[in-house]
Parts: structure tokens; C-alpha cells; sequence
């Protein structure tokens, strides 16, 4: 029905959030659909990224795609009590859940999520068995968990523009992905001795385990305007090459007082950019990205100023993360910005 009354027709669906838990190893018709429903109507779409290598499966579409939240799968762990088997997860791992790049260099899965539960055994009425670790299980997870954001989007005014159908679907994932817990072994592109610094996720993990509680803190944050934001927030507005190129946001913190700031600011753990692209591949996509990222100590001042630019020409989503890992400040630096394409120049994918 969803295929034939509004992929065919390119009509938007009467739905918050599009989930599927299956795909296609190449780009069909219809996955392209889903991608430009996404991006023309700000459709929310969440999609299983295959389950990994023990069934000889990659990376599947739509969940592949760039408009697309695609969902791995975190296994739980595996011990003789059953309840901590199923509230308890560790690793991605490769023969459970599909890893990027995708064909053409994306990272891929966003995000990972708990793929786990205990389903009604078939021949049993009375009957309940755990499942194995699958995407078809941790992809609902991540839609429920967008069906609240949305929900409390609806409810509070001063948060509708999250689920605007003005690219609104790019501040949800960018919440999502900007809020999600770091496994271990995180590591920007493939798991190797050197950072990769061209690549923004981890090929296994995407941005991390979704993290249900974050996610709705960063939402009911607020949208927080350029100028000086607060530590925690999003926006969404336009950018435009000649009226609007950049936007500025201005993040103050208070410095500890043994002085141990600087180091970590200015170390490489601390800092991170995030640049989410919404476009329909190889028909709207962005051109002449930049995104820059500034931290300054204030001399002879008890206080940092962190400034975040983004020069955006076109359709993009950007995110803005600082995050300490070491306990000395309990702040979480965040910005998202969800801006509109004003251009239709060739591809260049990111994220």
C-alpha cells in the first residue's frame, strides 16, 4: 500500500515516522522514493541496515541511504540469567549488524540500538523465547523512541519547528546521533592505529547506542538562535550563499578551578563536529561544505569562549558536539542546525 499510494505517486504519507525493517542490497525505484520523500516533505524514515555478515548481508536500502536514519543492531550480553540478558547489551558486531562505508564512501549505520526481545514461541500459546540480535528488532526501537520526540514536539509549541516538514527530519536525526552513547572501541571510521579525520562516524557503530534519555534532553533544550547559546540546544533555520553563509554560535563555559581546562579543551578528546547532509543523491545535493569549529581561552578570565561556524551554501545539517571525557565538567556542548538547499550542483557526501 505505502509503495504503490505514495512512493509511486510521490504523495506524502499521512504518518510522523516511516520504519522499516527490511531493504533491498542495491538501489531499487522505491528506495529512491523513500529518499525524496524524505527530503521533499521532511519525512521521518528509520530502516534496518542488515543483519551482518552471518547472513551474508551489506549495507540494505533505504536504511543506506542519506536522508534515512539507518539502525544497526548492539548485542546484549550473553549469561544464564535471562533478565540481564535482555536489559544488558556491549558490542556491534560485524556478523550481526551490516558496517559501512556504503558504496559511494558514506558512513552508515547512524546509530546502533538493542536488537533484542522475547517473541511468542510458535508452538507454544503460553510460550516466550529471546530472539537473537537482529536489525529487525533494534529498528522499532529507534522509531518508539521518535514517536515520543514527536510526540512532545506536538505537545510544546516552542518545539514544533523539530518536526517541521521544513527539513524538521534532520533535527530529529541529528538529536538522535548528537545524543547517542559512545560504545567501546568508537572510532571514526574504520578501527585502525590513526584517527581518521575525513570520516565523521564509526563504520560499525554510526554515532553510537541510542540513548533514549538524551535524546529527549537535547530536544526539550530548545531551539537556541546564533549569537550566545546556551550549552545544550538546536536550531533550524536557512542559510543562503549570498544573504545568510554562516552562522555563529557562542558557547561560554566556567573554568575549573585547577586549571586543567585548557588541556583538555585544546587536547583531541574533547572536541567534535558532526555534519549531517539532507539532499536526494545525485539530484539535490550540497556544494562548497565548511564547517569550522573554534575554541579560545579569554586571557585572565575564569571563562572559554567556544565558537562554532558553519558555512553553508546549501541543503546540510550540522551538529556541533563538545564533549569532555574526563569528569572535570559536567557540560555537554551542542548545537543542531538544519538548513534547506538552495542549490542543485553535483554531490558531495559527507555523513
Amino acid at each position: 500500500y505505502f509503495l504503490s499510494n505514495n512512493i509511486f505517486s510521490g504523495s506524502a504519507p499521512d504518518a510522523d515516522i516511516v520504519t522499516a525493517s527490511f531493504g533491498n542490497q542495491f538501489e531499487d525505484w522505491w528506495t529512491r522514493g523513500i529518499e525524496s520523500m524524505a527530503e521533499r516533505y521532511g519525512l521521518i524514515v528509520v530502516a534496518g541496515i542488515g543483519n551482518g555478515s552471518h547472513v551474508y548481508d551489506s549495507l540494505l536500502y533505504p536504511g543506506a541511504g542519506a536522508n534515512v536514519i539507518g539502525v544497526g543492531v548492539v548485542d546484549s550480553v550473553k549469561t544464564e540469567n535471562l533478565s540481564t540478558n535482555l536489559a544488558q547489551f556491549c558490542l556491534a558486531y560485524p556478523e550481526h549488524s551490516s558496517l559501512g562505508p556504503t558504496n559511494d564512501g558514506r558512513c552508515k549505520p547512524d546509530i546502533v540500538a538493542p536488537g533484542n526481545c522475547l517473541a511468542a514461541d510458535a508452538n507454544e500459546p503460553n510460550r516466550y523465547e529471546p530472539t537473537d540480535n537482529w536489525s529487525s528488532f533494534s529498528t522499532p526501537i529507534v522509531a518508539g523512541t521518535i514517536g515520543l520526540l514527536v510526540q512532545k514536539a506536538k505537545q510544546d509549541t516552542s518545539l514544533s519547528p523539530a518536526i517541521s516538514p521544513d527539513s524538521g527530519n534532520c533535527v530529529i536525526k541529528a538529536i538522535l546521533l548528537n545524543s547517542a552513547t559512545k560504545l567501546p572501541y568508537w572510532h571514526k571510521g574504520r578501527l585502525e592505529t590513526d584517527d581518521d579525520h575525513q570520516v565523521p562516524l564509526d563504520y560499525m557503530q554510526g554515532a553510537g547506542m541510542l540513548n533514549a534519555v538524551g535524546a529527549y534532553e537535547h530536544l526539550i533544550a530548545g531551539m537556541k538562535k546564533p549569537g550566545d547559546a546556551a550549552t545544550i540546544g538546536w536550531d533550524l533555520n536557512e542559510l543562503q550563499k549570498d544573504e545568510n553563509p554562516l552562522n555563529f554560535y557562542r558557547i561560554t563555559i566556567a573554568e575549573p578551578a585547577d586549571n586543567l581546562l585548557p588541556l583538555r579543551l585544546f587536547g583531541t578528546s574533547i572536541m567534535k563536529a558532526l555534519i549531517l547532509l539532507s539532499h536526494y543523491p545525485r539530484k539535490t545535493p550540497i556544494c562548497d561544505l565548511n564547517c569550522g569549529l573554534l575554541t579560545q581561552r579569554i586571557p585572565k578570565t575564569t571563562t572559554c569562549s567556544t565558537t562554532a561556524t558553519a558555512g553553508l551554501t546549501t541543503s546540510s545539517t550540522f551538529t556541533t558536539r563538545q564533549m569532555p571525557i574526563t569528569p572535570i565538567m559536567k557540560s555537554q556542548f551542542s548545537t543542531v542546525t538544519s538548513t534547506r538547499r538552495t542549490s542543485q550542483t553535483q554531490p558531495s557526501d559527507m555523513a
